[in-house]
């Protein structure tokens, strides 16, 4: 990157445009720029940083501090730069913000900040401030923090590379050589590995959880052997053999079981078999014995059935009468259906006489109000014969009466424009005079203000620098507040590492707890499981009788039978026991696991924790973390409270200077409405003069038009009386009209009358005699209709007559009873014969029943029930013992093969981790640089260590050169400790003396050759191969050459001319006269004395 051409405006010391052709210097060797203190040479500087990079070159300077306090109010502010790069020319201009006057009013706005970027050959412009940020870090490979420690060795920055401990030139290096991939190696590596660590202490809580699991029987000689293995005291090889030889041997036993079991339930299906035999012979006999009671009963019903038939068979000559009842009734019901059809019409033909009568009156009504309706309207018709001229003649009255009316009208509204046009002629004139007065007043006001403004602008301007200050106290403050809120999280972190403690503690006192509520349950279950085998023995006993063999040992005497105990437990009860014994087991089993997943938990925040303690503690302990912690709280509080108070002061002076701001705005505001105002009353001013004199003409001519009007409309009435005498007029005009309308109205109703009447007349008469023709037809249809009426009640009394019932509804009600008695007769005759044919049949089939049963009773052989039952409880009491047995083995087999499989897994899974574990965990801390004993080196530190040696191989080229051979600088090779990062730390060799020490100890001008040297290293290492990319053909160095004295001067001068050797361009900054007269290119900045700003000239 070299700069071609540098423009500024109202930057810094430089009022006005300065323009500084940078191509005059050449494209090599070295060039001075000097001048007087406080002339602008850094600025130079500066206004090169602040176009690449939005930033001064020095980090003790802010952009809020570029406006020129010597421009013009109209001069903007900007730096504009032309640079080339990789061979191609680009163009970029940025401006800061600053106050400027506003376009438009005289008070002052504020100008944002902007940037643009010509790209080459005009492929674009980009006009984003953070896009051009970007483009032109990407340009020229470099951000502002790399670039001022290889390109541009700003003033005061010289030391900071030199001294720098090895974290911070980590971050130089880390950017320059885009060494961050080994950083984020090195945080993965130790991420991993902190994972498997997890992995591999949760599958140890795992292995251990499984081992706790293990199930060993109440007195079993295994029983110590098992509880060491879950107490974790038996190595892993023997609790695997206990786990095999437990499982070995109850599989054994559970062999033996299921072999007696089958012997058991062969006995047991026997015993049952004879069982079922005796309950067959017995349930025949009670039913032969149930069959001949049954005999006897249905003999009996036989002979009632019997009876009952022949009763039914006596009343067959009433059921015949019925018979022949019904028939007659039959033949009769048609001729009541019939006569029914007749009465219906002759109860429609009155009904038909009703309604012609009623109609008929209705009709006669009607035609007489018609007929006497019609009379009246030919009466009326006669009234309104003379309307029609009668409303021609009014007309002609009305006309004459309006138009006096608009007369009278026009001269009314002249009258009143008159007095209207003398009242405004007033208000004109009172008008005019005020807005004169105000205008002057205005004008006193304006410039009273306008004076006032200028004194508070000044004393506004006077604080411009606060902003800036506030800024840097604002950043202070909140690198304190992050470091707070960090130390906040590790608190919060602290005290949930306590409570996971705490929840440790609980869980593994809520593990023992359950496994003593388990070791109780099982002891519980073992004696309920005695009480009741020995209950079933006292169950059995209690059937013994003398000489009748034991089931279970089969003797027949019995000296001392069991006692079955008063609190011995039923089966269910037993079932429940173990049910209660196997839910506690796995409570405990689960509290097991609990309380390993809350410890790994545990241990992972613990680490977390002093992991995030290491920068606020030296050595963070996770016993002291609260006072710790609470010292770097104390100290975090107090710088807070201090950047607070720095700014609260600093608020309170901005807060009055924005508070002058505002009113100064408010008072520009002011004037401006005071100057709108005062041209306003100016404007309206000559307004109303025109209007008062328009006024007074149109009052003129209006008063002589009303003058000829009344002479000619109203003779003999003066002016002063127009008014009074013309209102009397159009209100007598008004009434008459009023009148005339009425009159008109009353007419025209009258004419559309008669037009109406002379239609209706004709209708009328005609339908009349419609009328008198309808009536006539229906008196003779009535008649007629009265005839056939008569008749038909005659012919329908003669059938009446020659009927038994007096309706058909009577007849149908007495043929159905006839029809029910003779259903019901037949009914019960025939349910009788199915009576006592059912009985016979049933009495039949007992009887052979009978002989079945007998049959079979006389050829099977007698079993003794009582024996076989007792032997049969014998039976299922030991089955029962049995079944008990082979659960228990099943369980406690099960429960350890789970067990065993498991630790099986989980144990090759452990082995794995730890292996990988063991060879991850060197080579993080390797990488890491936290191998125990070794310095802490890390694997990015130690690839920056290959540069910093090559930097340091160049530096050591100028620095031998500058001090004469004294001084050459090395890497340190040992740590002062092993706490905090090393590698990059830096010393010198002094060989006048042989010694070698901190590059602190240097003096200043030591200090400024061995910094220069370094950069300038620096600088060639970056341009290298090893850096390819970034081409830097420009150097800038500000200051530093007066701490050196002449031979030194001279040996800088060689080794600055050495590094403009090829195409690269030194630019020095300084005062030292001995460097203006070896250096012959110069760009001199001089101060204008009247203070009017610095201008620049080039000597080549």
């Amino acid at each position: 990157m070299r700069p071609l051409k540098l423009t500024l405006s109202a930057f810094g010391p430089y009022a006005g445009h300065t323009e500084i052709d940078l191509e005059k210097l050449g494209e090599k060797g070295l060039y001075l720029i000097t001048g007087d203190t406080g002339a602008g040479k850094t600025t130079i500087f500066d206004a090169i940083t602040y176009a690449l990079y939005d930033a001064p070159s020095g980090t003790n300077r802010d952009t809020s501090m570029f406006r020129s306090k010597y421009a013009s109010p109209e001069t903007p502010t900007f730096v504009e730069m032309t640079f080339s790069c990789g061979g191609k020319v680009y163009t970029v201009k940025r401006n800061p913000e600053y106050e400027r006057p506003a376009r438009r009013g005289s008070k002052m706005t504020r100008q944002r900040a902007e940037a643009e970027l010509h790209l080459p050959d005009g492929s674009g412009v980009l006009d984003k401030p953070k896009e051009v940020n970007a483009a032109l870090v990407r340009i020229i490979g470099l951000d502002r923090s790399q670039f001022s420690q290889i390109a541009m060795i700003a003033q005061g920055e010289f030391l900071k590379l030199l001294t720098a401990e090895t974290k911070d030139r980590q971050e130089i290096f880390r950017k320059i050589f885009k060494t961050n991939c080994y950083e984020v190696l090195q945080n993965r590596l130790k991420d991993s590995t902190n994972t498997l660590y997890r992995k591999c202490e949760a599958a140890r809580a795992s292995v251990q959880q499984y081992i706790g699991g293990i199930v060993c029987a109440e007195g079993d000689m295994l029983r110590e052997k098992a509880q060491q293995a879950k107490e974790g005291k038996l190595p892993f090889a023997e609790t695997v053999e206990l786990l095999e030889t437990l499982i070995d041997r109850d599989e054994a036993e559970d062999a033996a079981c299921a072999r007696q079991f089958e012997v058991l339930e062969e006995k047991i299906g026997a015993v049952n078999a004879r069982l079922i035999k005796a309950d067959e012979r017995g349930k025949m006999r009670e039913a032969l014995e149930a069959n001949r009671k049954q005999q006897e009963v249905q003999r009996g019903k036989a002979e009632q059935a019997k009876a009952a038939l022949a009763a039914e068979q006596a009343k067959q000559p009433q059921q015949e009468a019925r018979q022949r009842a019904l028939a007659d009734l039959e033949n009769e019901l048609p001729h009541y259906a019939e006569l029914e059809n007749a009465e219906k019409k002759r109860l429609s033909l009155a009904s038909d006489i009703e309604t012609k009568r009623r109609a008929l009156v209705q009709q006669e009504r009607t035609h007489q109000a018609q007929s006497a309706e019609l009379a009246a309207w030919k009466q009326e018709h006669e009234s309104l014969a003379s309307a029609a001229a009668d409303r021609e003649r009014l007309l002609g009255e009305r006309g004459r009466r309006l138009d006096r009316q608009t007369v009278l009208k026009a001269l009314a509204e002249d009258v009143e424009a008159q007095r209207r046009g003398e009242r405004e002629i007033a208000d004109a004139e009172k008008q005019l005079a005020v807005r004169k007065q105000r205008q002057e007043a205005l004008a006193s006001e304006l410039a009273a203000q306008t004076e006032t403004l200028k004194a508070d602008r000044e004393a506004w301007e006077q604080g411009a620098g606060l902003d800036a200050e506030r800024e840097k106290l604002r950043a202070q403050q909140a690198k304190t507040q992050e470091r707070e809120a960090e130390l906040r999280t590790l608190n919060a972190l602290l005290r949930e590492c306590r409570t996971a403690e705490q929840a440790v503690l609980a869980s593994q006192q809520a593990y023992l707890r359950a496994q003593d509520a388990a070791e109780q349950t099982d002891a519980a279950y073992g004696e309920s499981r005695r009480a009741f085998f020995d209950a079933q023995a006292g169950i059995l006993a209690r059937e013994l009788a003398e000489g009748v063999p034991c089931p279970v040992c089969g003797s027949g005497h019995h000296p001392a039978p069991a006692q079955a105990p008063g609190h011995a437990p039923s089966e269910g009860q037993l079932r429940e026991a173990e049910q209660a014994r196997d839910a506690a087991q796995q409570r405990a089993h689960a509290k097991s696991l609990d309380a390993g997943a809350k410890n790994a938990a545990f241990t992972e925040k613990k680490q977390q924790l002093i992991a995030q303690m290491q920068p606020f503690a030296e050595q963070p302990a996770y016993e002291n973390a609260e006072a710790q912690l609470g010292v770097c709280e104390e100290k975090a509080r107090q710088e807070g409270a201090d950047a607070a108070r720095q700014l609260s002061a600093l608020d309170a002076q901005l807060a009055a200077r924005e508070a002058l701001g505002h009113s100064m705005e408010t008072q520009q505001k002011a004037l401006e409405r005071l100057a709108a105002e005062q041209e306003k009353h100016r404007s309206a001013a000559s307004a109303a003069e025109n209007l008062l004199s328009r006024l007074r003409g149109q009052q003129e001519q209006l008063a002589e038009r009303l003058s000829r009007q009344l002479a000619e409309a109203l003779p003999g009435c003066r002016m002063e009386n127009a008014a009074a005498y013309i209102a009397a007029e159009r209100a007598e005009t008004e009434q008459a009209l009023a009148a005339l309308e009425a009159q008109l109205a009353s007419l025209d109703a009258g004419i559309v009358r008669r037009k109406t009447l002379a239609r209706l007349i004709p209708q009328r008469e005609s339908e009349l005699r419609g009328q008198e023709q309808t009536m006539n037809a229906g008196r003779e249809e009535l008649a007629r209709t009265e005839s056939r009426e008569g008749a038909l009640g005659e012919q329908n009394a003669r059938l009446r007559d020659g009927l038994s019932f007096s309706s058909a509804a009577a007849a149908e009600k007495q043929r159905q009873t006839l029809a029910a008695e003779m259903n019901a007769a037949a009914a019960a005759r025939k349910a009788a014969e199915e009576r006592f044919e059912a009985c016979c049949k049933e009495q039949i089939a007992l009887e052979a029943g009978a002989k079945q049963l007998e049959a079979q009773l006389a050829g099977g052989e007698e079993i003794d029930e009582e024996a076989q039952r007792q032997q049969g409880n014998a039976l299922a009491v030991e089955r029962l013992s049995l079944l008990e047995r082979q659960r228990t083995l099943h369980s406690r087999a099960n429960t350890n093969k789970t067990a065993l499989a498991s630790v099986r897994n989980k144990s090759d899974e452990l082995e794995r981790l730890e292996r990988e574990y063991s060879w991850l965990s060197m080579l993080s801390q390797t990488a890491n640089g936290t191998l125990s004993g070794k310095d802490k080196i890390t694997l990015e530190t130690y690839i920056q260590m290959t540069f910093f040696d090559r930097i340091l191989q160049r530096a050591n080229g100028r620095l031998l050169v500058m001090s004469g051979g004294q001084y050459e600088l090395k890497r340190r090779s040992i740590s002062d400790n092993r706490q905090s990062k090393t590698g990059l730390e830096l010393d010198v060799i002094d060989h006048y003396n042989g010694s070698e020490r901190s590059v602190k100890s240097l003096s200043g001008g030591e200090s400024f050759k061995a910094s220069l040297s370094l950069a300038l290293g620096l600088s060639d290492e970056v341009q290298s191969a090893a850096a390819a990319g970034i081409r830097l053909d420009t150097m800038f160095v500000d200051e530093g050459f007066g701490s050196l004295d002449e031979e030194s001067l001279a040996q800088a001068i060689h080794a600055l001319s050495s590094l403009a050797e090829g195409k690269r361009l030194v630019g020095i900054i300084s005062h030292v006269g001995e460097l203006r007269e070896k250096i012959d290119r110069q760009i001199v900045i001089t101060k204008d004395k009247n203070g009017s700003g610095s201008s620049v000239r080039i000597i080549v």
